[in-house]
C-alpha cells in the first residue's frame, strides 16, 4: 500500500479489540447489536497534539505525531 491510514475501524463478528501496528490504529468495535442481546460499540476519542510545531502532515517527518499516541478508545457493551 503506498498510503496508510491513520486509524482503520472494522466492525466484524469478531471479539472486539484496539491495536496499534505500524503507526496506525486498528479498531474492531464489534457489533452494536447480537439478536435480542445488546453488542458493543467504540468511544473513539483523538486528542489534539501540544504544539502546532509537532504537527506535519510529511511522511517521514521525525516530529509527526502518530495518532496512536493521541488516540484513546474505550470499547462499550450495550
Amino acid at each position: 500500500m503506498q498510503t496508510m491510514p491513520d486509524i482503520l475501524i472494522t466492525p466484524s463478528q469478531l471479539k472486539p479489540f484496539v491495536r496499534a501496528h505500524d503507526n496506525v490504529v486498528l479498531l474492531n468495535p464489534g457489533l452494536s447489536s447480537k439478536g435480542l442481546a445488546g453488542g458493543t460499540f467504540a468511544r473513539l476519542s483523538v486528542h489534539p497534539q501540544a504544539s502546532p510545531e509537532s504537527s506535519s502532515s510529511v511522511l517521514g517527518d521525525p516530529q509527526k505525531t502518530f495518532p496512536a499516541s493521541i488516540t484513546s478508545v474505550d470499547i462499550v457493551r450495550l
